[in-house]
């Protein structure tokens, strides 16, 4: 069993890293009670005045001709608070304005002030205990590379959290160090190490001349459609460089950016052939772990195509044990993926230890296999049917009356129905189209539209 700790959340030396946590004393003041989140909401009937008590444990409310409760609040969730409160003859209706899913309410959880109203009349009832949003980018977790081509290095991503953990299911016998009253620590200090732009710092980083994937032109927004290979994209004060043929733009060239994903749009038309490059900057979740390469190509890491990587970390502090210490973060090559679950533990470095076998458990993030997508054994199949039955005299007369005829694999032909080229096309016009008034470039064009590449078209009464 491994047991996680309540505070594994919040890493103070880092600040806001693993969730967001806002606390409030007991005694608030009428600032801090608006500062706290919008719990309960109290609409009265038409023409009531409400007087709201909160205490450490209880809320009671009069409504001017009854005091209902007070109603235990305290080991109860929000739901069944409000839920207690309409059960009564409370001229008024209660309701909940905040999900804290099933948590239950601690002591002096609630505070209230009678002139603390909402826009549209409800009284407020607020939460003042924990609030925690936890951010996906901040936890403990091994990513694919980012979209790259072959002819760079592929790093896995590791995302940049923080838990705290006690491993009571590890046998001191059999792993010496590992004790089930420690604390061990993991993180990811590795990220905070990283290469940062110049200019904003952490977490941003910096990219120079990257070759952006060109999409196809929109002629509905006039505009080109560019992807680059990092996101989300740190778009201020047009501080993105585009660079077409050797030649800087200027920053009016970029209609839009749509940095979550990582979309460039262009006020030009570019065909996917053009050379283009992009400077920009952009916002950095993860540690780029660089100590492997996965692309399988000859000019990289051949080694890793077909193979499994494991992932793990190791504490980066630890309360009544000993760890190595230095990088959390380290791999192992494996024939399987199931191999990397199995590994809980692993030997302290001897200089540390003091040539003692002591143990330190780690942590298994995930493995990555990189395999061959596409192969060269490619079979077609021709679905067309036989058609033996034709006697071969009479198969032209039945491709007029019987137009399957073509797709008889014997009959037809393999790359479809041959059109000859170099060919001339007179076309006739009716009388009423000559009267018409139509323009004679439009006639032109409807008239032709349809003529296969490489036949003339000749549009006969066309000069009257």
């Amino acid at each position: 069993m491994v047991e996680i700790l309540g505070d594994s959340v919040f890493n103070p030396q880092y600040g806001d890293t693993g969730a967001k946590i806002r606390k409030y004393p007991s005694q608030p003041s009428e600032h801090q009670v608006r500062r706290a989140l919008s719990a309960i909401g109290i609409y009265p009937d038409p023409g009531i005045s409400l007087t709201i008590t909160t205490n450490k444990t209880t809320i009671q409310v009069n409504d001017g001709t009854a005091t209902y409760g007070p109603i235990t609040y305290s080991g109860k969730t929000i739901d069944e608070v409000c839920s207690g409160l309409n059960s009564t003859a409370l001229k008024a209706t209660v309701v909940r304005l905040v999900d804290l899913g099933k948590e239950r309410l601690s002591d002096n959880a609630l505070i209230s002030n009678d002139s603390d109203r909402h826009g549209d009349g409800a009284y407020l009832i607020r939460y003042a205990g924990f609030a925690i949003r936890y951010q996906e980018s901040s936890i403990l977790q091994l990513k694919p590379p980012t979209e790259v081509g072959p002819l760079v290095s592929w790093y896995p991503k590791i995302g940049n959290g923080q838990v705290r953990v006690r491993f009571t299911d590890i046998s001191p016998g059999a792993f010496p160090g590992i004790t089930p009253n420690a604390v061990y620590t993991f993180s990811v200090p590795e990220y905070y190490e990283q290469e940062w732009s110049l200019q904003y710092g952490a977490p941003y980083k910096d990219v120079f001349g990257e070759v952006p994937q060109i999409g196809r032109y929109n002629s509905t927004t006039s505009t080109t459609v560019i992807r680059v290979a990092n996101k989300p994209i740190y778009w201020r004060n047009k501080n993105i460089s585009v660079t077409i043929k050797g030649v800087r733009q200027r920053s009016s060239i970029i209609k839009y950016v749509d940095e979550n994903n990582g979309l460039i749009y262009l006020n030009i038309k570019l065909n996917p052939n053009t050379n283009i490059t992009i400077d920009y900057a952009y916002k950095e979740d993860f540690y780029l772990y660089d100590a492997i390469d996965l692309n399988p190509t000859t000019s990289h890491n051949p080694i890793a195509i077909d193979s499994f990587v494991a992932f793990y970390l190791k504490p980066t502090s630890a309360e009544g044990a000993m760890i190595s210490g230095g990088d959390a973060i380290f791999h192992e090559f494996l024939n399987t993926s199931l191999a990397g679950r199995g590994r809980t533990v692993r030997l302290v470095d001897q200089s540390v230890a003091g040539n003692k076998l002591l143990y330190e458990p780690v942590l298994y993030l995930g493995s990555v296999s990189v395999r061959q997508g596409i192969t060269d054994d490619v079979e077609i199949l021709d679905t067309r049917t036989r058609g033996g039955g034709i006697h071969h005299d009479t198969i032209e007369d039945s491709r007029k009356s019987w137009r399957e005829v073509e797709y008889f694999w014997d009959i037809g032909s393999i790359d479809g129905v041959p059109i000859p080229g170099n060919g001339g096309v007179i076309i006739t016009l009716p009388d009423y189209l000559k009267s018409s008034g139509m323009p004679r470039d439009e006639i032109r064009e409807r008239a032709t539209r349809t003529i296969v590449l490489g036949n003339v078209a000749i549009v006969d009464g066309l000069e009257f």
